[in-house]
């Protein structure tokens, strides 16, 4: 096989899955409507994300692992730390705390977040309304602290860093959320009335 093998496996694109209800909220967001009826739907990784140019990628414990291109210059330093360092959450209010429960409640639920510290040389981002997905990736990116950590653990298993091994050795896809940002543009009138329709389709499933 060789190296030009490996690097073609490497090129492969990599899909995420979603359940129709996830997929929805993804075509939603760039005003494409509904996703169908099919139980779980495999969309390239590259298609999505670059749809959603500030996304974020947290694991399960809700540590930032990708950071989309239009965040990262504003927040050179969010790849790594925790999602709750970086943001605090001003929609819905009264939850002063980021959780995989409270971001998973709903996939309709639009969320708002606003960063708590941000680069001084790059475009400003005020705020952030998001939607939370549930899928799998290959986590292979990491930088600083997190990284080095990564890599001690990584050399003790003997796998990528970032990344988990399968029976063969090779790595496998781990659960993440995947938070399809983007810079705010509902006012507080419009997150209610999202806020009452998301219930009420709540109620009725």
């Amino acid at each position: 096989a060789g190296p030009a093998a490996g690097a073609a496996a490497d090129a492969a694109p990599r899909n995420l899955y979603l359940s129709p209800p996830e997929l929805e909220v993804a075509a939603s967001m760039r005003g494409r409507g509904s996703a169908g009826a099919s139980p779980m739907v495999a969309v390239p990784e590259t298609v999505l994300l670059s749809a959603h140019p500030h996304h974020i990628v947290v694991d399960q414990e809700l540590v930032v692992r990708v950071v989309g291109p239009e965040l990262s210059p504003a927040m050179p330093h969010l790849l790594g730390t925790k999602l709750g360092s970086a943001f605090k959450l001003v929609h819905p209010s009264g939850n002063s705390a980021l959780s995989p429960q409270l971001l998973l409640r709903d996939p309709y639920r639009v969320f708002v977040v606003e960063p708590l510290e941000t680069s001084s040389t790059a475009p400003p981002v005020s705020q952030l309304q998001l939607h939370a997905v549930s899928t799998y990736m290959q986590l292979d990116t990491l930088s600083g602290a997190t990284q080095q950590q990564e890599q001690g653990q990584a050399a003790e298993r003997h796998t990528a860093p970032g990344s988990r091994s399968g029976a063969d050795g090779a790595a496998v896809a781990q659960p993440v959320l995947l938070l399809l940002a983007r810079p705010r543009t509902l006012s507080d009138e419009q997150l209610k009335a999202a806020d009452e329709a998301c219930n009420a389709a709540g109620q009725g499933r």
